[in-house]
């Protein structure tokens, strides 16, 4: 799958309140592929009964481990990033595709944290154009070692990302996240292929253009001018 194709998919992923594990996207070839595991989500969401119980007992389990704690209590509204230390928060983070099999938001940088890497890299600028004009000559050079820098600085910055960005921040929404792995949490009204096709269509349209009654089911992605 394309990147066109997968922002696609996070876009339905967001529609109606589901997950699409990492193992399903190479079976997504048509319309009717994606169609059908949504509507395969929304049965399940009327079918099985405590889903968000199950799925919040199953991340609180997580949870302890990561902290090490197994009497650890969570609540729904709790925000994570207020009752997790930083490294257990990229602990979790990095523990959720391996027990759910999908990829999480990925974290945020702390206010503080971003504040002070953009004084670092705008004062980094200024000093090197500073010295490559009246300093020693050669405005490239420098130019060259500040963009060097800042790849540098983004690739270890990772390692300071800590904050769930919004719709994961607390534990109830991710829970929600992993009730989308099995179930749909949302566009629960929808009963038939059919009605599910109605809804997605507009979704398509948005990134192809055309009508939604020319989308079918059989149309494959790559047909659509998905990558």
């Amino acid at each position: 799958m394309g990147l066109d194709t997968i922002e696609l998919v996070w876009q339905v992923e967001e529609h109606f309140g589901i997950q699409v594990q990492q193992s399903k996207f190479g079976g997504l070839r048509t319309v009717g592929d994606l169609a059908a595991l949504i509507h395969e989500r929304l049965r399940a969401a009327k079918q099985q009964s405590c889903r968000f119980l199950k799925s919040y007992l199953s991340l609180r389990a997580l949870v302890r481990e990561v902290v090490g704690d197994p009497r650890l209590r969570i609540h729904p509204e709790e925000v994570i990033a207020d009752e997790l230390m930083p490294s257990q928060v990229r602990m979790l983070w990095k523990r959720l595709p391996e027990k759910y099999d999908f990829t999480p938001a990925s974290l945020w940088l702390t206010p503080n944290v971003r504040g002070a890497i953009q004084i670092f890299l705008w004062g980094l600028l200024l000093l090197t154009i500073y010295a490559s004009f009246f300093v020693h000559p050669g405005f490239l050079f420098g130019l060259f070692a500040v963009l060097f820098i800042a790849v540098a600085l983004a690739y270890v910055v990772n390692l300071w990302r800590c904050i769930p960005p919004p719709g994961w921040a607390t534990f109830g929404e991710l829970t929600l996240k992993i009730v989308g792995t099995v179930a749909a949490t949302k566009q629960t009204q929808l009963q038939t292929m059919d009605e599910v096709l109605a809804e997605l269509r507009p979704l398509i349209v948005e990134h192809v253009g055309g009508k939604p009654e020319e989308i079918s089911a059989e149309m494959t992605f790559k047909e659509l001018g998905f990558d």
